[in-house]
């Protein structure tokens, strides 16, 4: 075997995007759960977001698409934005407030690069973490390459 392969697969399979580590049994675990497990109950709210999934119409390779979640609080408790992550470079998410109060929205926007998509239906996800249970929420983006 030659001897730049295991090297090379350690590279690849060492790095991304998830902030995670492994428990001593192996265990996927999100250090951003884990700090919010730790919040009280009655810290928590409820929050709502539109649209479930966000689906882009066919688009050609190589095009940057942008679009929006909606965040509801709908909960009684202020809604507090822990963190919002990619899982990949080529999704970029912005947003303006990190408190939302009760009955108040969150314009959750986002823009995603396609050059490196294959052509078909390609999905990604941008993980919400905040004081709501179960602490995060995946928010599924579908674009499909002609």
């Amino acid at each position: 075997m030659k001897t730049w392969i295991i090297p090379a697969l350690l590279i690849l399979f060492s790095g991304g995007c998830r902030h995670s580590a492994r428990t001593g049994d192996g265990k996927l675990v999100d250090n951003n759960i884990e700090l919010l497990k730790k919040l009280p109950d009655s810290a928590l709210t409820k929050i709502d977001f539109y649209p479930a999934v966000y689906v882009f119409d066919t688009t050609q390779k190589g095009v940057i698409v942008n679009g929006t979640f909606c965040i509801k609080n709908t909960g009684s408790n202020n809604f507090i934005v822990h963190a919002v992550k990619s899982l990949c470079d080529c999704t970029t998410p912005s947003y303006n407030k990190r408190s939302i109060i009760s009955g108040d929205s969150l314009q959750l926007d986002f823009s995603l690069n396609t050059k490196d998509f294959k052509q078909g239906y390609n999905d990604r996800f941008i993980n919400l973490y905040g004081n709501f249970f179960p602490y995060y929420r995946n928010l599924k983006i579908e674009v499909y390459i002609r």
